[in-house]
Parts: structure tokens; sequence; C-alpha cells
């Protein structure tokens, strides 16, 4: 049941000690790739960082012509694959089990490198079959939304190793303060900067994957209608310009309409009112120019060769607008916002 044992993986991603998660990301990658990795995949192409070890060579996929039920099995348990990844592809740390049992296991790896693996395997399938994966969609978005929705401190304190500071406290956790990796309970949030925005770039780039790949035409605009305000929303915590620049390129790609849409949505409601009253192209004198209508005419009469980049309405700006009179310390940094976009 691929299922439960994914699901309990990625819980086991959320224990402080990082020797635990690293196990925890090392069997999903090794279930990912061996049912989900390409089999046509070239023998010189990696998806993993350079030099990450032999366990590389050791996890690559068989061949096989057509899914098995356990492929398919853990086709279906990928929504709850994406959150491991997410929790897991920031977190850099290497052990210092040198000489321990510990470190013989993946001592050339760390848990950053095994979740890049899985994250560009995963991606490689969604790319290669997308059709297949529209029935799990949802699951795809709550990710995503759990992701996005979270501060700039994570979903998570960071993990601290705790060592014994008093005579009393004994080597097997007995004693007034156990040993042991425990999350911290606040004051150590500065490590935290690259692991989130590195959690963070990844679900932005699942945005556009899951649009260009999985999301049917006839969806895109509810598609895009989800993201806009979390992404939007991100600017209250001024995340790094990374994150800033990366976020309005993934607006830019989910507004605007695809061929197929615009097809489904020429008899707009706006459209419909214009050309009934014979005004395609002539805005009458007690026509709304806050219309949508308005804005196209407008936008058509500036640069029409630009009309391919036009958006399906104007809800990122009203985003905006709606953010910075409720978050007036944000008003400093709005020309930067503009700049991006």
């Amino acid at each position: 049941d691929f299922d439960k044992i994914l699901q309990s993986l990625v819980t086991t991603m959320e224990h402080p000690d990082p020797f635990v998660r690293k196990v925890a990301m090392f069997w999903m990658t090794r279930i990912v790739y061996f049912h989900i990795g390409d089999p046509t995949q070239a023998d010189d192409e990696v998806i993993a960082e350079k030099n990450v070890g032999e366990a590389d060579s050791a996890i690559r996929p068989a061949a096989t012509q057509s899914l098995t039920a356990a492929s398919i099995s853990v086709r279906n348990s990928l929504p709850h694959v994406l959150p491991g990844i997410l929790l897991s592809i920031g977190d850099t740390f290497h052990g210092r089990h040198g000489t321990s049992s510990k470190g013989a296991i993946l001592p050339d790896q760390t848990t950053h490198a095994l979740a890049e693996q899985t994250n560009a395997a995963l991606q490689d399938a969604v790319r290669r079959d997308g059709a297949s994966y529209v029935s799990h969609l949802d699951g795809f978005i709550v990710a995503l939304h759990e992701e996005l929705d979270t501060g700039v401190a994570g979903r998570y304190p960071p993990a601290v190793d705790r060592r014994p500071y008093r005579l009393d406290v004994k080597s097997d956790g007995s004693g007034i303060e156990s040993t042991g990796w425990f999350r911290a309970s606040s004051g150590t949030y500065e490590d935290r900067d690259d692991a989130t925005m590195m959690s963070r770039l990844c679900a932005l780039e699942w945005v556009i994957v899951l649009y260009d790949y999985v999301v049917p035409d006839s969806l895109k605009a509810e598609y895009a209608c989800e993201f806009i305000p979390p992404i939007i929303h991100q600017l209250v915590y001024e995340p790094p310009e990374m994150i800033v620049f990366k976020s309005f390129e993934v607006l830019a790609k989910i507004t605007v309409p695809v061929k197929g849409e615009k097809e489904a949505g020429d008899s707009s409601p706006g459209k419909v009112d214009a050309e009934v009253n014979g005004e395609a192209n002539v805005i009458s004198p007690d026509f709304d120019p806050m219309s949508d209508t308005s804005a196209a005419f407008a936008l058509d009469v500036l640069d029409s060769s630009q009309s391919n980049f036009k958006s399906r309405n104007r809800q990122v700006f009203s985003c905006l607008v709606h953010l910075h009179s409720q978050n007036h310390h944000l008003l400093s940094k709005l020309s930067t916002v503009i700049e991006f976009m």
C-alpha cells in the first residue's frame, strides 16, 4: 500500500533528527525512481547534484514496457510525495557521524540532493504523461497552498542537537535534560532562510509545471485564481528578491490565456454586451471606463502587437492594491514590485 507508505515517509521527514530525515527521503527516492522514473532515460542523464556518490547509479529504474500495479499505486500516491519534497529540498545538513555507524550510510549525499533527485523524476513524469495526473490535481494544489501560505520562518522550527549540560544527564537520555535532536522553540531561525527559499522556489516552479502539463485548458483560469492571492500575499513577509522575481514570473505565465481557452471564451459577457450595442471598438459616453471591455480597448490602442500577452483579467492588480491597502509598510517597496512586473 504505497499510499500509506509514502504518507508515513512524509511524516517521518518532519523528525528533528537529520539522519532520520535523510533515510526517509532516501526510501522515497528509491520508490519514486523505480516506479515513476523515465525508463528511456539515457545513461549519461543525471537528475541529481554532481558528484553525489555511487548511490545515484544504484537507484536507476529498470526499463519497463508497461505500468505495473505497484507503479499505478505509486502514481496515485504522488500528491503525498510533493509535501515531502518541499520539506526536504532545503535540508542541506551534513552529518558529523564520520566514524559512527550512521556515517557509513549515504556518506556523500544530503537530504537536499535526494530531494532534488525525487523532484526531478516527479516533474519529468508529469511532463511525460500529464493527463494521467488530472485526477490528482486537487492534492497537488493543497500541497502547494500549504507551502505558499507559510510565513518566512517555514512550516517547522529548525532542529537543534541538544548536548548534556549537567553531570547528572546520562548518555542514554535519562536525567534532568534528555539529549538528542529537538525542535527549537525560538531564536534560531537564521538558518532557515536558505531552506525556506529553496522550498518556496520549488513550489513556484511546480505551479508552472502543473499549469503547462496537467491543468486542462478549460480549468486554467480557475487554477490561476487559486494561486494569485497566495503568491501576492508572500510580499507581506518581504521575501528575497529572487522569490519576488520568480513569483511574478509565475503570475506572468498563469494569467495569460492559452489558445484553446480563448476559443472557448469568445462569448464572454463583456464582449457580448459590446457587440449587442455595436460598440466592440468604440466606447460610448455612458460606457463604464472601469469595465474589462474598456481596459481591453485601451490596451489594444496602446500596442496591439502585445495582445498575446494580455492577462485574462485584472486580478493580479486588484490583489496588489488590496495587499498594500492593508499593509502600509509595504508601500516603500512598491516601486521595486512594479519594476519586477
